[in-house]
């Protein structure tokens, strides 16, 4: 048998898509197992080269392919399909009926895409799939107790029902519990929840660039994509009042560019004990920034996490970070299910979240002591290991 792993999000050693990897060739190595992995066509050559990769996908998951305010969806999804195909047909002489292509970020873009590769392929030799899934469709409204969706499902059942016609050996992973629900209901088959595919390194064992900083420790972090939907517009806001409650204790502020770092400024006034970063961190700066950190905060907003896992949080809680979380969300859900440690937030304001901060900062000790007993037990839970074990077990029971 041997795994082909599709990551076509691969494209640098600046994403979440890169330390996924990482974590997928520790475990095809230390298995001693015949793997490949694919990543998208335009990875740069060294990231090529370390993780042993093919340069081969045209788009990055969830991809737009045409921005067109009436035939985007249909268009969309029909030429990323033939697209996705096209790509997928690079390995079709090398298939054999017992290897298995897993789809590390799935939408129904891509169960639609190898769907139709499949249909070029002698029967004899479809391998068997995994599609993967992290996230919702974001066009789904989900009701308030997260339980239910309405929207359009009609992409998700007809990619579906267009695999079943081809291959009953194809599997659907879902991230966690409601996600799963959601995408059973969609795809009209049962989709399996699985842990997140994550490893924990220590900063020193990954790759990091000359001039990364040499941190010093933060009791505050807001770190990540600085964007909208993960409270962007509030960091400001909730750092000025914090620091005005308790002043002195070091905060640490991760933009994606130099305008964003100036509103920081001019908001926030006073940066003594403020350090901005502008721009993306290396991985091994970013796990070191995860390893000198007290608490993350995480003011995202919470219909866009109602369903959806985060890789940053599931981070933190295998390094031990206490997190500060919106109610109503997958983080809260971990946290009130002491997996992990910190406070949840059901006032989104800038003066909500503040409190909540404050509240993180005043019991850090007792937050810190939780968050450091329960960590090792979340990153056997929550681990590339384990998600290969789950697809492992589901194999053997489909030959």
């Amino acid at each position: 048998m041997r795994v082909f792993l599709i990551e076509h999000g691969l494209k640098d050693r600046h994403t979440h898509f890169y330390l996924e990897t990482l974590g997928w060739l520790d475990v095809f190595r230390r298995k001693k197992m015949d793997y490949r992995i694919l990543a998208h066509k335009d990875a740069k050559p060294s990231v090529v080269t370390e993780c042993l990769g093919q340069p081969l996908f045209s788009f990055v998951p969830g991809a737009r392919v045409k921005k067109d305010p009436v035939s985007d969806r249909l268009s969309g999804f029909l030429r990323y399909g033939a697209a996705f195909a096209k790509d997928c047909s690079a390995i079709d002489a090398q298939i054999k009926r017992d290897d298995v292509v897993v789809v590390t970020f799935s939408t129904e873009q891509e169960v639609y895409g190898v769907s139709k590769w499949l249909r070029t392929i002698p029967e004899t030799q479809r391998p068997r799939v995994i599609f993967n899934f992290l996230i919702p469709d974001f066009r789904w409204e989900i009701n308030e107790d997260r339980e239910s969706m309405s929207g359009d499902i009609s992409f998700h059942r007809y990619a579906a029902n267009e695999m079943a016609a081809l291959s009953s050996r194809f599997l659907i992973l879902a991230s966690n519990e409601k996600l799963g629900r959601a995408l059973s209901g969609a795809f009209n088959r049962r989709c399996e929840v699985a842990p997140v595919a994550l490893i924990y390194f220590s900063a020193e064992h990954v790759p990091g660039r000359a001039d990364d900083p040499d941190w010093d420790e933060a009791h505050i972090g807001v770190i990540g994509e600085f964007r909208r939907e993960k409270g962007g517009s509030l960091v400001a806001e909730v750092i000025k009042r914090f620091r005005c409650e308790r002043p002195g204790r070091r905060v640490f502020l991760q933009v994606n560019s130099s305008g964003q770092a100036d509103v920081l400024r001019e908001t926030i006034g006073d940066l003594t004990d403020v350090i901005i970063h502008v721009g993306q961190l290396s991985q091994r700066s970013y796990i070191r920034r995860l390893e000198t950190l007290d608490i993350l905060l995480l003011p995202y907003m919470p219909k866009r996490y109602a369903i959806r896992t985060s890789g940053i949080f599931s981070e933190a809680v295998g390094y031990g970070v206490v997190a500060v979380v919106p109610d109503n969300t997958w983080m809260s859900d971990q946290l009130v299910a002491k997996r992990g440690s910190g406070v949840v937030y059901s006032d989104t304001s800038a003066e909500g979240i503040t409190k909540a901060l404050v509240a993180a900062s005043d019991r850090y000790p007792d937050f810190k002591k939780k968050a450091a007993a329960r960590c090792a037990a979340w990153r056997t839970d929550q681990s590339t290991t384990a998600l290969w074990n789950k697809i492992d077990n589901w194999l053997r029971a489909n030959p």
